[in-house]
């Protein structure tokens, strides 16, 4: 009967990927060593629940099955075989869903019964056998045999069975006189150990599989199942199958759905169930038509299921999956796409999960941020896997073109230049670009610093890439010349040296200003330097020089008689001053010059220029003597030099007489009036050393005569 399907909606974690589904059922498969079949009992029922008809993987078809036994570890299933056309008995494996049996090899006599103690294949071999009722070692791989012991006791049928609790190895033999007995699977020397029967046997045990607690479940020759105990006890037989089953082993009938239980918006996951004999699919309750295979595509979500006929019946698995569709992640791509050559350009997608990168629909191995640098044209797209393992691409990529630089130039008129130079012209090409390190298209060196001077044009063409060239301009600093000012000039004045520095420079026109050459005028002078670069520097002077003031002098009279009246002088410009012997002031005393010709200078310094220029006018001053002039005519003078006193001896005539002292600027220092004397003294005791004039007057003329004073 088959159950109802069971739909149990589960919510599963979205994180999980391949869940499954599970049922597991247990049945017993028996062997029949008379037919070709193997028979599988509920072990609830004890009935039939399928017959298995099994097909060698080589040799003859199968005739009957003698013993059979699962590895514990493996769960293969290994049989004892009766194939037509081989002699003696063959040893494989038996997959119970598809009935193939996969031939090891030829066992070389004829067994009865095997059991398995770990991975360790123990085989007895029947009464008919070369060597009878002996205990082999079985090689699984290749079926060779060896010797573990001989057991000898018993007649028709040979049994094994392993018991894991006490880890002994059970023997049942006989029919009328059953032996029961059990041996040592680890020491073949050991005794082995017979087990009183208690209870009805019915008959001789044909197979026999251990089922816990030290009891064992066999067959019999009735075709029924007794419960045996270790101890001897056996239950009474229950059950009835069609065949005696020669060799008894647990099958496990496991009922899955495996699979992924989500997929992705336009995606699918695939479930499926292991080996069975049919299938039907199902969703939400609903058979789905013509899924009747072990797997199924799934589109849609829902609670899925399979209805599975194997060995162990016709059922499905009791919980159903559920498989859901999860959404696929939203990618969008920015950037800019135009690529300049040598200049890449970052594209960014949706953040989130893991990202992968495509160019022209191939991977970008390691690009797996949202973001990458490009440096090639083509069309770039980005994968992103949400959390849920979807993926998805943006729908349209981003094409990514290519354009090439600009060429750009720029060229200087000079790469060199001095501080003080004029301004450089730069040329560029292409223009309308921009400028770093010079005032557009011109380079000034006066606001650079010295030595190298990096200009930079840069230019941005229409599609957005830009270039740039460069010129380097050295500038070199300039020595500074200085030229000390000439103070105005008159043009009667000696010729000045100018002073440049530093030393080594050139004058021009001359280092020399001459007024007596130049005359009158503001005239340039320069110095220049020439440094190691050959950078020149220029220090200027302006010289102003003056012309002279024109000047006169009037007298009124230029011809005096000793004793005349002092004269009034003039000169032109006013404020100028007179000078000369005779000169008091601004009038000539003829009694203070000396007889003869007297030059009176008169001398005028202009006040905005301070040129001076002297006019001179000659005054004759004569003695005026008369006849008697020859009364004066012996005077003497002496000493000269004199140092204390000079005397005046005028002879033998007494004479009446002004004597004066003058110095030599015509100064009158000293004046005595004599009165009928012949001689007189002097005292120049306190004059300083030097020259001066003794003048006599009397009435009838005056003498004149220059005494040296020598202290």
């Amino acid at each position: 009967m088959i159950k109802k399907l069971l739909f149990v909606i589960t919510i599963l974690l979205a994180s999980q990927s391949n869940l499954h589904a599970q049922d597991v059922l247990s049945r017993i498969v028996g062997s029949s060593p008379f037919q070709d079949s193997l028979w599988v009992v509920d072990t609830t029922t004890m009935s039939i629940t399928h017959r298995i008809m099994p097909t060698p993987s080589s040799g003859g078809s199968i005739t009957g099955m003698n013993g059979i036994a699962k590895n514990p570890n493996t769960g293969l299933i290994y049989i004892i075989n009766k194939q037509s056309g081989v002699s003696g008995r063959t040893l494989g494996t038996i997959n119970v869903q598809t009935g193939l049996v996969t031939i090891i090899g030829n066992l070389g006599d004829n067994f009865a019964s095997i059991t398995f103690r770990g991975d360790s294949l123990f085989g007895v071999t029947g009464d008919g056998a070369t060597v009878p009722e002996t205990v082999y070692l079985i090689n699984t791989t290749n079926a060779s045999k060896t010797l573990y012991r001989t057991l000898g006791n018993g007649a028709d049928g040979e049994v094994i069975s392993y018991n894991s609790t006490d880890d002994m190895i059970y023997h049942w033999s006989g029919n009328s006189t059953i032996v029961y007995e059990k041996f040592s699977p680890v020491n073949a020397g050991d005794p082995v150990v017979g087990i009183p029967i208690i209870g009805t046997t019915n008959g001789e045990t044909f197979g026999s599989v251990y089922i816990g607690n030290n009891n064992f479940l066999n067959s019999n020759i009735g075709s029924s199942f007794n419960h045996w105990n270790a101890n001897g006890t056996v239950s009474a037989p229950s059950g009835y199958m069609p065949d005696d089953l020669r060799g008894l082993a647990f099958v496990t009938c496991t009922r899955q759905i495996s699979g992924t239980n989500h997929f992705c918006v336009g995606g699918s996951t695939t479930l499926s169930v292991g080996t069975a004999i049919s299938y039907q699919w199902y969703k939400n309750g609903v058979a789905l038509s013509g899924e009747s295979t072990s797997s199924y595509v799934v589109s849609s979500p829902g609670v899925y299921n399979c209805m599975i006929r194997d060995v162990c019946g016709m059922d499905s698995v009791s919980t159903g999956m559920v498989v859901q569709q999860n959404p696929l992640p939203s990618v969008s791509l920015s950037g800019s796409t135009t690529l300049c050559t040598g200049t890449p350009v970052t594209l960014t997608g949706t953040s989130g999960g893991t990202s992968q990168w495509y160019l022209n629909g191939a991977l970008i191995s390691g690009e797996t941020s949202n973001t990458i640098s490009v440096s090639a044209p083509g069309v770039y797209n980005m994968t992103k896997t949400n959390m849920n393992g979807c993926t998805d691409s943006s729908a349209v990529g981003l094409t990514v073109v290519e354009y090439a630089l600009p060429v750009v130039t720029l060229d200087a008129s000079s790469t060199t230049a001095c501080m003080n130079d004029e301004a450089i012209v730069l040329t560029e090409s292409p223009v309308g670009g921009t400028f770093i390190g010079s005032t557009g298209n011109q380079f000034d060196p006066s606001a650079a610093t010295p030595g190298s001077n990096l200009v930079i044009y840069n230019y941005t063409d229409g599609n957005g890439c830009s270039s740039s060239d460069t010129v380097d301009i050295q500038v070199y600093s300039v020595t500074t010349a200085t030229l000390d000012p000439v103070a105005n000039m008159c043009v009667n004045e000696t010729a000045v040296n100018l002073n440049g520095l530093p030393a080594g420079g050139t004058y021009l026109p001359s280092s020399v200003v001459d007024p007596s050459t130049l005359g009158s005028g503001v005239f340039d002078f320069s110095y220049i330097i020439t440094d190691v670069n050959g950078c020149l520097d220029t220090a200027e002077v302006q010289v102003l020089i003056n012309e002279l003031p024109v000047v006169s002098v009037n007298s009124p009279s230029t011809d005096l008689c000793y004793y005349d009246s002092p004269v009034e002088l003039s000169g032109s410009p006013m404020g100028g001053t007179f000078n000369g012997i005779g000169v008091v002031g601004s009038d000539f005393d003829p009694a203070a010059a000396t007889i003869g010709d007297n030059v009176v200078d008169y001398i005028y310094t202009d006040g905005t220029t301070g040129c001076t220029d002297i006019a001179s006018v000659t005054i004759s001053v004569d003695s005026c003597l008369s006849v008697n002039e020859s009364a004066i005519a012996n005077i003497s003078f002496y000493p000269n030099p004199a140092s204390t006193e000079v005397k005046v001896d005028f002879g033998s005539e007494s004479i009446n007489a002004e004597l004066v002292l003058f110095d030599m600027t015509g100064k009158r220092i000293y004046s005595s009036v004599l009165n009928d004397v012949s001689t007189s003294s002097v005292d120049v005791s306190r004059l300083e050393n030097g020259s001066y004039w003794f003048v006599i007057a009397t009435v009838d003329g005056q003498i004149r005569q220059k005494i040296v004073v020598l202290h």
